[in-house]
């Protein structure tokens, strides 16, 4: 019913495109999925009319039945997604593949399921069993051939008359990724062609295809001023906020990445938890009452596939946040030029060049790069909530000992940090500080050799090189050895800590200190770190990109020229 609800909508957007050239589209492919697809719709059509007709099954019949039917017209509904993909889309159907490859899964689960089951006559019929054979291997090739990369050509003109900008504007030379189906973007598999042309050469601004119509800077712009237009235009009503005009351009995928980022926060707390399965199975082993060997491959395999589920949503996240963050530079950049250039004489005063240029390179930079981890705002809380939580209940009050000392290493962490700041910046200044001195030796040459100045000027050049330059060297990879002492011994005191006061003070409530409890421990003392660390410097990063578009703001709502007058 979900398939045939959302095939009803992908109908609705496919039918106000216009049909792509036939020769391009009818090929033998599209022949041989509608044939597929029909063939599909026939044998589970046959197996309903056997099932109600036929068979004199009481009960579960109406199950199956009503099932059946439900099959057939999602089948149905198929074919004629089919045409429209087909003839009016460039790339595979992303609905379509999830859908062949959910029906693949259930197919297979549910014929090895029919094996025992209750009512095998029904099962083993030949009649159902070759209605079923042929369902599976239909939907197996139909699959596959939703999966076969479409050839079209790179410009395909518009129909005579036809004032669809829209459409037109999916012709041209696009990014493979516009036009790859769903696993390709989930694997990036649509870059191996960049990958691969640059292990044979250096890559150039013409290797390269253009941007992505969904993240060009023209487009994203051009959106951001009708919803920032729109705050102004309703100022009267509610104060203009650059919040909202940003989130109604760009909040929809960065709400998706929230999503995934949900998803794969779930997945990573639920691999400590098959493991201590994992390791549960193994120690039964070692008693009299072992876990049945089934148990072991269906732990060890949950892990290996969440490990995968987990890489492709985290990846996917970064992504849609790295776009994002790219879209909110293409946006607040442009909108800062166009309110330059039509700002009044009043305004002018209080915003030099000098001002407007920090705007661009500071302001907007801390905006846009925000997005990245912004969602460990409410992730990181939540991740410490469950890793705790989890620990608490694996260990029990002794975590709070490793909880303590990696909590007491944040501050001194971020000290440390800071200085490394502080001695680069110093150190760029002086750098910044020789540089010029050369340049200004080297410029005025001729002057220093007429009154023999060249032993002043290298000893002022040497001064700052060895006594400034050279300090600020020494100072930085003193504080390089420290951070790596810190990022080496807490994870150690912190595991030594837990263990310690667990060992001497409890080692009853959970029974002994095992392998089982050991591991798992360090799984989730692992988990718990990035956020504990990652937490505290968002919430700077956010006070500080909120305060840069307070400056934004003020600028974009200053006064300006009427352009009437």
């Amino acid at each position: 019913m979900l398939f045939i609800g959302l095939a009803f909508y992908r109908l609705k957007q496919l039918q106000v495109l216009y049909a792509l050239p036939s020769s391009y589209t009818k090929t033998a492919v599209y022949w041989v999925k509608l044939a597929l697809a029909s063939a599909i719709a026939a044998a589970v059509a046959a197996e309903l009319l056997f099932t109600a007709v036929i068979s004199s099954l009481p009960g579960l019949v109406n199950v199956l039945t009503i099932s059946l039917l439900i099959q057939t017209a999602a089948y149905v509904v198929a074919i004629r997604l089919h045409y429209y993909e087909q003839t009016r889309a460039r790339n595979s159907s992303d609905l379509l593949l999830l859908y062949w490859l959910t029906t693949i899964i259930v197919s297979l689960v549910t014929l090895r399921t029919d094996l025992g089951a209750k009512y095998a006559p029904l099962v083993t019929h030949p009649a159902v069993r070759a209605a079923r054979y042929t369902m599976l291997l239909s939907t197996i090739a139909l699959f596959c051939a939703e999966l076969w990369p479409r050839k079209l050509a790179e410009y395909v003109l518009a129909e005579d008359g036809d004032e669809d900008v829209v459409s037109a504007s999916r012709f041209g030379v696009r990014a493979p990724v516009e036009d790859a189906n769903i696993f390709s973007r989930l694997t990036f598999s649509w870059m191996s062609p960049l990958l691969k042309l640059g292990q044979r050469k250096q890559i150039s601004e013409g290797d390269l295809w253009e941007i992505p119509s969904n993240i060009a800077p023209v487009n994203i712009a051009e959106t951001f001023d009708t919803n920032w237009q729109y705050e102004i235009d309703h100022g009267t009503q509610r104060a203009p906020s650059l919040i909202r005009a940003l989130w109604k351009t760009l909040g929809a995928p960065f709400a998706l990445a929230g999503a995934l980022k949900l998803i794969q926060d779930a997945i990573q707390f639920l691999q400590p938890v098959l493991l201590s399965l994992l390791l549960g199975f193994v120690s039964s082993h070692a008693t009299d009452s072992p876990q049945p060997m089934s148990f072991g491959y269906f732990y060890a395999g949950s892990l290996l596939v969440l490990q995968g589920i987990q890489t492709l949503f985290l990846h996917q996240y970064f992504q849609l946040c790295m776009a994002t963050g790219m879209k909110v530079k293409s946006s607040l950049t442009t909108a800062i030029f166009k309110k330059a250039m039509r700002l009044s004489n009043e305004t002018r005063q209080e915003y030099t060049t000098g001002s407007i240029s920090t705007l661009f390179s500071v302001d907007v930079e801390r905006i846009g790069g925000v997005t990245d981890y912004a969602h460990i705002v409410w992730s990181g809380p939540l991740q410490i909530v469950l890793a705790i939580g989890l620990l608490y209940n694996t260990l029990g009050w002794s975590v709070f000992a490793g909880v303590a000392v990696m909590v007491v290493s944040i501050p001194l962490n971020g000290w440390i940090t800071k200085r490394m700041r502080e001695l680069q910046i110093g150190q760029m200044k002086n750098k910044d500080k020789r540089t010029t001195m050369i340049d200004e030796a080297l410029s005025g040459v001729k002057v220093i050799k007429l009154y023999a100045w060249e032993r002043l000027f290298l000893g002022k050049i040497q001064h700052v090189r060895e006594s400034l330059e050279l300090v600020s060297l020494s100072k930085y990879g003193q504080m390089v050895a420290w951070s790596s002492v810190s990022m080496a011994a807490v994870p150690f005191l912190v595991s030594f800590g837990t263990f310690l006061i667990y060992s001497v003070f409890d080692g009853v409530s959970h029974g002994p200190l095992t392998a089982r409890l050991i591991f798992v421990s360090l799984a989730l003392f692992n988990l718990l770190r990035f956020p504990l660390v990652m937490f505290p410097t968002m919430l700077s990063s956010v006070v500080n990109a909120n305060v840069a578009l307070g400056r934004i703001h003020k600028l974009l709502t200053s006064d300006e020229l009427d352009l009437e007058s």
